[in-house]
């Protein structure tokens, strides 16, 4: 093997930030999916464990592969989960979801977008998991965070994006409210779990204690609103369009 192919193939196997990190990826639609896809991206081991009943929506979304309509051909889906290893369960089947818990157990964190309580009914939940492995680090994401009275909203598209205002402050003056795109705030949320469970992660290799971190979808896109919010506040104006 020449210097050169050396060089090459150590980069691609083992000079990445995140080589030998396992990750299980047990989110949907884009959120997750996409902070799943950043950490592969840097090196981790990335496994999606998907529950194929009903499968993910994205698997829905073209283009597709030769114009072929199939779940393995959607081009939304493959673009969020490049790079990743696969394993499909029922988590409803206990025996199913025992599986799915032996795969989790040897990863270093997971990440998830269930509703609140779902992994709990699974025998999935972060309390289980890490008793199993006390290093394991959860990232858990939401629309409006875990507790609270909003706990339990859904958020989809541009709810997250119309919560936080930040649609109020886009379209032309004098006019309604526009959307900044469809799924503005799920990438946002995405780059930040990715960050989350790097920095978090790091964390537990040092002490050997994981943690579970609440990632809200809302409290992301607040966080890209700096001007606006800073002008309100100390100076008492809304933002326009």
């Amino acid at each position: 093997m020449s210097e050169r192919r050396a060089r090459t193939e150590s980069r691609v196997t083992g000079g990445l930030p995140l080589a030998g990190i396992r990750i299980a990826d047990l989110s949907r639609v884009v959120a997750g999916p996409y902070g799943g896809y950043i950490l592969a991206r840097m090196g981790a081991e990335v496994i999606r464990v998907e529950d194929y009943d009903p499968v993910d929506s994205t698997r829905d979304f073209g283009p597709f592969s030769d114009e072929q309509r199939d779940l393995n051909r959607a081009g939304y889906f493959a673009s969020l989960n490049a790079g990743k290893k696969s394993l499909s369960v029922h988590f409803s089947d206990p025996a199913q979801a025992a599986i799915a818990r032996d795969v989790i157990v040897t990863c270093d964190a997971v990440i998830e977008n269930f509703p609140a309580g779902g992994l709990e009914r699974f025998g999935l939940g972060y309390e289980t998991l890490s008793q199993a492995n006390p290093a394991l680090v959860m990232a858990s994401i939401s629309g409006f965070g875990r507790d609270g009275e909003m706990r339990s909203y859904r958020a989809y598209m541009n709810t997250v994006a119309a919560f936080a205002g930040l649609t109020s402050t886009n379209g032309y003056e004098g006019g309604p409210p526009k959307p900044v795109g469809a799924t503005f705030s799920d990438f946002a949320t995405g780059m930040a779990v990715a960050l989350a469970t790097a920095t978090a992660v790091r964390s537990a290799r040092v002490s050997g204690q994981g943690q579970h971190i609440d990632v809200s979808m809302a409290e992301t896109t607040l966080s890209l609103m700096g001007e606006p919010l800073m002008d309100y506040f100390v100076r008492g104006r809304v933002a326009g369009r």
